[in-house]
């Protein structure tokens, strides 16, 4: 999906585009520059569409991205029936790329406020301003992204998939490099106490003090799903009844996949047929 010719814009000016800038049923690049970054989106304009679903970035294999961006499922793009942005994480790009980043570009700057502002422009541009019409979905490192940008647009909803909450309850594997490489080396705790907006999606939706719209599917046969990311997400909802009227959580058991998401066949029944965007 690198091939596409790139739009670059300063997100004020992408928030003026007008309607009819999109070729329908073709992918379009653009990197959008915010205040301390430039965020690469992919844009899929549908053919007779009237709703967003905008994805997220799991863990980045750079053996295979070999420093371009990645837009995780875009190869979907035919099969997928409503409009679409894909978002890559700057954080998984340069020099100084990592696997996971979780939106972290040092310990000044995180993508998540410039993100979720750019996401909604592309979605006005491909005409759906209303929230209600507009989906947020990743899994994994990409549940923890959907949540954060979904913070930032009061009525829309979210689909994750074995989402990581706080990202420094991760395995060392995937913490580690990103404490090294853009904290200084801080500790876990440490980072949760200075940072729990920037470390955990639930406190940042719990801190906008906003009702949200999500449907967790999670398989409780992941070791790390069903003893730290699931509880953690059951004490949310439990905890702010007057946020989660509207959270539903769809658990099931698949032994052989543990933390990977669900397949590709099963994700596009819920990307098409979720009752989000009905």
């Amino acid at each position: 999906m690198n091939e596409f010719p790139t739009t670059t814009v300063t997100l004020a000016a992408l928030e003026s585009i007008r309607l009819g800038y999109l070729t329908p049923d073709t992918p379009h690049r653009f990197d959008v520059i915010g205040k301390r970054s430039v965020l690469p989106f992919l844009v899929v304009p549908r053919a007779g569409a009237d709703r967003v679903i905008v994805l997220s970035n799991g863990a980045v294999d750079h053996d295979i991205a070999q420093g371009h961006p990645v837009f995780q499922r875009s190869s979907w793009w035919q099969e997928i029936d409503h409009h679409q942005v894909y978002f890559c994480d700057p954080g998984t790009l340069g020099v100084d790329r990592l696997s996971l980043a979780w939106g972290q570009l040092s310990r000044q700057h995180w993508v998540a406020y410039d993100a979720a502002r750019a996401a909604q422009a592309l979605s006005a541009l491909l005409g759906v301003r209303e929230p209600a019409r507009r989906v947020y979905y990743g899994s994994s490192a990409g549940g923890f992204m959907a949540l954060t940008l979904l913070a930032g647009d009061a009525g829309a909803a979210a689909v994750i998939n074995n989402a990581q909450f706080d990202w420094t309850r991760w395995m060392a594997t995937g913490l580690n490099p990103l404490r090294e490489a853009r904290f200084d080396n801080m500790l876990p705790d440490r980072l949760r106490r200075a940072h729990p907006v920037r470390t955990n999606a639930l406190n940042l939706l719990a801190k906008r003090g906003k009702p949200v719209s999500i449907d967790y599917y999670v398989n409780l046969a992941s070791k790390h799903d069903r003893e730290v990311d699931h509880p953690m997400f059951i004490d949310f909802v439990q905890s702010h009844p007057r946020l989660t009227r509207n959270v539903r959580i769809f658990p099931y058991e698949d032994p052989a996949a543990e933390h990977n998401p669900m397949p590709k066949e099963q994700t596009l029944e819920i990307l098409n047929h979720t009752p989000r965007l009905d």
